[in-house]
């Protein structure tokens, strides 16, 4: 297993405040994957030596999308490029519809490289989350939706909190966003928030009420995300609860790590309209609601098993 990434003087004093669930005392925390030591330290693709943050995008099939992405980063200042690396992670797109071809019609100032999945398995964002942790040219990796760009300020402030997240064990999650998005609250009642308004509700372990800001953008080093096991990817194949499971994770490791979530000093991100990527999969959660129940009451053994796939690096700028 690998070892807890080394923690600075005060990171102790910045320690979740959030209650661990009692469920903890049971479960404990989860095992790592065999060999994550070694994705800790691996680096798959090269990047310039002032490239300190990789800002990662899971793709599928979605090339009008893809393009517009890739326009927006080379239009980033040169101060901020010469800092960043963008990896596309695509998922198993068809003949045709890959990343890698769309990327280099639209190739500009940014760094931008493309792994590719060469199988197609349906819902499996833990296995591409996990993908990218492994080929980040960098230490500290930004994990994004492909729904949301991610402004310069965004970009800014990752570089800015780039070093104390390589030297810690911190993990940021629930980042803003900039549309307003109406869900139900605890108490039943509707309720809507946007951007930098506090949640009106927290879902289990941490989880945002879904309006405020999006679950599935995290901040962290690739230390942290495999002293933490990575993502579970018992989950591929059926819909949710991959980012709840994860936090979960975070949580089951305290005081060792820092689940920080909310940050209210950066740039909230900005909405953009998905294109056409074919026919939608399920979104039945039953079954990844078993696991994730039967998986943290300590029912059943988390997986330790990873890249359950064969995959390639299909785009590099260097």
């Amino acid at each position: 297993p690998g070892a807890a990434p080394s923690l600075s003087r005060g990171a102790a004093a910045h320690a979740v405040t959030s209650r661990r669930p009692s469920l903890f005392r049971r479960s404990g925390p989860p095992p790592r994957p065999a060999g994550s030591a070694r994705y800790a330290e691996l680096r798959a693709i090269n990047a310039r030596p002032t490239e300190v943050v990789t800002i990662t995008y899971l793709y599928y099939a979605d090339s009008e999308f893809l393009a517009k992405h890739v326009e927006y980063w080379n239009a980033y200042p040169t101060t901020l490029l010469e800092k960043i690396h963008f990896l596309v992670v695509d998922d198993g797109s068809p003949a045709g519809r890959r990343a890698a071809p769309i990327v280099e019609k639209n190739r500009g100032p940014a760094s931008v490289s493309v792994v590719e999945i060469d199988q197609d398995l349906v819902w499996n964002v833990a296995g591409a989350r996990n993908l990218a942790a492994v080929v980040a040219p960098t230490d500290v990796l930004m994990l994004n939706d492909m729904d949301y760009r991610v402004p310069p300020g965004v970009a800014e402030w990752a570089i800015a909190h780039s070093a104390r997240v390589a030297q810690t064990c911190h993990l940021w999650n629930g980042f803003p966003r900039d549309e307003v998005v109406p869900h139900v609250s605890r108490t039943g009642a509707a309720v809507t928030c946007s951007g930098r308004a506090a949640p009106a509700s927290k879902g289990a372990f941490g989880g945002h009420g879904g309006g405020c800001t999006h679950p599935g953008v995290s901040f962290f080093s690739k230390k942290t995300y495999w002293h933490l096991g990575g993502n579970e990817e018992d989950l591929v194949g059926f819909y949710g609860h991959t980012d709840p499971i994860f936090r979960w994770k975070a949580l089951a490791t305290y005081p060792i790590c820092d689940l920080k979530q909310h940050p209210r000093d950066v740039p909230e991100l900005q909405r953009v309209s998905a294109g056409d990527t074919g026919p939608r999969a399920s979104r039945w959660q039953g079954r990844n609601k078993a696991l994730f129940h039967n998986r943290t009451t300590g029912v059943e053994p988390f997986s330790t098993t990873v890249l359950r796939f064969s995959w390639r690096i299909a785009a590099t700028p260097y």
